[in-house]
């Protein structure tokens, strides 16, 4: 799965926030969501496929980790999109939205409803 993409849903982001803080086993990590175990273990599933987080096994316990290797090419990616550091992005100055939407629904002539 593309890190990106596994990156689009809110309870995977914060899966990672909690793991930035240190490595948590599965059920420690359940414990922070209003939902079963197994959903959070799917979500855990689809970051191991996304090469964004690793486990390693503890006895009976499954103990995850951010995995830095797989953020590279998001890392990479990013690099590309920001530009060097210290880069300023210009952005196209946009008409106020009730200029946008006077074109939209109302007669320029008159200033009413056409």
């Amino acid at each position: 799965m593309d890190a990106l993409a596994t990156l689009g849903d809110p309870t995977r982001r914060r899966i990672l926030e909690l793991l930035s803080q240190g490595e948590r086993s599965a059920g420690e990590l359940a414990r922070n969501f209003a939902m079963s175990g197994a959903a959070v273990s799917q979500h855990l599933g689809s970051l191991r496929s996304a090469r964004l987080v690793a486990v390693r096994r503890d006895a009976q316990r499954r103990i995850y980790r951010i995995d830095l290797d797989g953020f590279a090419p998001l890392d990479a990616w990013l690099r590309t999109v920001r530009g060097p550091p210290g880069r300023t992005v210009a952005i196209p100055a946009m008409k106020p939205a009730h200029d946008l939407l006077r074109g939209a629904f109302y007669d320029a002539g008159s200033g009413g409803l056409p």
